[in-house]
């Protein structure tokens, strides 16, 4: 695992993905880096979640049940105080038209699965330069 010190710290996180698994990792290796991590199972719950606590940054899975992760952040970048939020898209299918798709819909980036920390502590350290 990286040191807590490395890369920015002191976001709330949004981390939306169906599996508990994927959630725990993401939640650990954020909060060892000094993040607040909150947490949602699908795209709908996303969408309340975020509403409900305005966080910095969203790590959003692209494939969910209920509401999927394309839809969710059409629905988010709909709302004023989430244009300019950060959205990562995360997913194992981020390549091709599945990225592409991600980046119409307004995700500011995309994660491939299993994703590289270096990457995503990269993408954290600069949209906190923008939270």
């Amino acid at each position: 695992m990286l040191p807590a010190t490395w890369g920015a710290s002191n976001l709330q996180i949004l981390v939306v993905d169906d599996t508990q698994d994927t959630r725990d990792v993401m939640r650990t290796m954020l909060e060892m880096w000094g993040h607040q991590v909150i947490e949602a199972v699908n795209g709908k719950d996303a969408v309340q979640v975020a509403l409900d606590s305005m966080p910095d940054v969203i790590i959003m899975d692209l494939r969910m049940p209920v509401m999927d992760g394309v839809e969710a952040t059409r629905v988010l970048r709909q709302y004023q105080q989430f244009k300019s939020v950060p959205i990562i898209a995360m997913s194992a299918h981020c390549a091709g038209k599945w990225k592409q798709e991600a980046l119409e819909a307004g995700c500011n980036d995309c994660v491939s699965k299993p994703f590289d920390p270096e990457k995503l502590n990269g993408l954290l350290t600069r949209f906190a330069q923008v939270a």
